[in-house]
């Protein structure tokens, strides 16, 4: 097991293999089914090592396919190859000045591209093999640390800030297409992809984007409690939301229960 708190976990091979990294800076896959397990320090390095070779703090991870990448503390990100088990390197994620920590990362669906967004507000896009990075940009526009990061679909990026969720299309960053907020206050605590649309978790309330949607106030339906099955508002925070295949249910997880919401 980890030796400090667990800051990330992402499944590889269609669930067959887990990777999980901690606040120390450790790495571990393994394997539920057997077991088997490795664990990695984010100083091992690798052919593309760039930066000093000890353990910085891990703070956030993404996964596609076989490859692996962790977000630091001092802004750098780590990447692994978990089929050749051995780490590609180390690489600078900003352009310019320091941009503080990684807070959020995400893999794009389609594999290739990665997106971290930084503890001063800013997000880069890169390459999940090379760590060469693409384009970078301000994802919350003023509104504090990225808290939250997904892509959305073939082109959009949504990236959540102190008190608000921006889309953004990244063949145009200049600008969001959309930013939406919850009506209670508070800062968004997770964005998740569902087909066209984006799910937005608000403490215990949930908001549905729809980015493709040309009317600004239907775009952003009204934040809103789901409902267990006594017919109860659920007031605890939500923790995860994961969406079934292509179906239009989603799984929301919060402190004390489980809960399956259809979005049609």
């Amino acid at each position: 097991g980890h030796g400090s708190s667990v800051t990330g976990l992402a499944s590889l091979r269609g669930g067959k293999v887990v990777a999980s990294c901690e606040a120390a800076g450790k790495l571990r896959v393994w394997e539920p089914k057997t077991d088997a397990e490795a664990c990695y320090g984010l100083g091992d390095g690798g052919a593309g090592e760039q930066g000093g070779g000890q353990d910085v703090g891990c703070t956030c991870l993404a996964a596609h396919g076989d490859l692996v990448a962790l977000g630091r503390e001092d802004g750098s990100l780590a990447t692994f190859d978990a089929d050749a088990q051995r780490p590609l390197g180390l690489w600078r994620a900003c352009q310019g000045q320091d941009q503080g920590s990684i807070q959020a990362m995400a893999a794009h669906s389609a594999g290739g591209l990665l997106a971290g967004g930084f503890s001063a507000g800013s997000a880069s896009l890169l390459d999940l093999r090379s760590g060469r990075i693409v384009c970078s940009f301000d994802a919350t526009r003023g509104g504090g640390a990225v808290r939250c990061l997904s892509f959305a679909g073939e082109n959009l990026v949504c990236a959540g800030g102190r008190d608000s969720v921006r889309v953004y299309d990244r063949r145009k960053l200049s600008e969001a297409t959309m930013a939406a907020t919850s009506c209670k206050g508070g800062s968004p605590t997770g964005v998740y992809p569902a087909g066209r649309q984006v799910l937005v978790s608000w403490g215990p309330r949930l908001q549905v984007l729809d980015p493709t949607c040309s009317d600004a106030v239907e775009a952003a339906g009204r934040p809103f409690k789901l409902r267990n099955l006594g017919g109860a508002k659920e007031s605890s925070n939500i923790s995860g939301v994961s969406v079934l295949g292509l179906s239009h249910c989603v799984v929301v997880g919060n402190e004390s229960s489980i809960l399956f919401y259809s979005l049609s």
